[in-house]
């Protein structure tokens, strides 16, 4: 558990995964010599392959290689004791004690792991604002990273935020 945790969160937060996707990984989605995840069957039966930051990487087959001495030969990259995925609720449940350990008691139950999604989309958006990027040119990039079939959900979010700016 103290070795999951801090992977699965990162991996998570670092790829703009949706929580299902990072809790039903597999280890043969994984290509460490490549840098890449490969992600099957998401929302509307889509298939994404994705780079993934050199870190992260790091992180992830040092993690394996400890999960592979825990439980050898496991399917499920984070595998709990039986082998199987964990489920969203204990995915959710973590995320909430994780977050009050953080400090943050009184707004823990609003907050989910789906949060680490938008916030990677909203810090993508926001980094690419500093760097005077095209918005119009980027943002297929970024629907197709995160699964999107349009980019709709992110214009969304940049009339928001300018607005509020």
């Amino acid at each position: 558990m103290e070795y999951i945790i801090p992977v699965i969160f990162r991996l998570q937060y670092a790829c703009g995964l949706r929580p299902q996707e990072v809790r039903l990984l597999k280890r043969a989605d994984f290509d460490f010599g490549k840098g890449t995840i490969y992600i099957s069957e998401s929302k509307w039966c889509k298939d994404r392959c994705l780079p993934v930051n050199p870190e992260i990487v790091t992180l992830c087959k040092r993690y394996d290689a400890i999960a592979q001495t825990i439980c050898p030969g496991h399917i499920y990259f984070f595998s709990s004791k039986n082998g199987s995925a964990y489920t969203h609720g204990w995915l959710t449940a973590i995320f909430h004690k994780c977050w009050e350990l953080s400090g943050n008691k009184e707004t823990s139950k609003s907050c989910v792991p789906y949060d680490l999604r938008h916030n990677f989309a909203t810090c993508t958006l926001l980094r690419w604002a500093r760097e005077g990027k095209d918005f119009e040119a980027y943002l297929p990039y970024l629907s197709t990273y995160m699964g999107h079939a349009w980019s709709q959900p992110f214009m969304y979010m940049l009339r928001s935020w300018t607005e509020y700016h």
